[in-house]
């Protein structure tokens, strides 16, 4: 073997016994890993309490109206800005058909006029039976531009 062969063989092996001696050191602290698992831990810890902490937040605002679907009626009917005899002729309408959610017969016409109808066949006195379906109709205009068909 000539000495230009020796250096270079030497040349290579000398890279490769430095790694392997500098993985056998890091390797030897097993506190390295330790705290890189232990912080892998917390950040998926703190992700989670994050998605937990998140689902409550919405459980939260959505619970209102699922178990006090009154509230949001009562609300829809604020935000239409109806007067006040308007929402108490509407919230008598909403009691007497026993809806579970209320809102629903603000959602056509068609709807309102079918609770309307039922509720003012249950008022005995003519007179407020024929104003209330005239405020009725009324809002059925305010609300779907279109009037309630005439009482019979």
């Amino acid at each position: 073997m000539n000495p230009t062969t020796f250096l270079l063989a030497q040349r290579r092996e000398a890279p490769i016994e430095e790694l392997a001696r500098a993985f056998r050191e890091a390797a030897g602290s097993g506190s390295d890993i330790l705290e890189s698992v232990a912080l892998l831990a917390l950040v998926f810890a703190v992700i989670i309490a994050c998605l937990y902490l998140a689902g409550v937040l919405q459980q939260r605002r959505a619970a209102p109206v699922g178990r006090q679907p009154g509230r949001l009626f009562r609300a829809t009917l604020r935000e239409l800005d109806l007067a006040w005899s308007d929402r108490i002729v509407l919230m008598f309408v909403a009691r007497s058909a026993g809806l579970r959610h209320p809102t629903v017969m603000l959602l056509s016409p068609v709807l309102l006029e079918r609770y309307v109808r039922a509720w003012s066949k249950r008022v005995s006195i003519p007179g407020v039976r024929v104003a209330a379906w005239r405020r009725m109709s009324n809002v059925s205009v305010r609300v779907f531009g279109e009037a309630l068909p005439a009482l019979r």
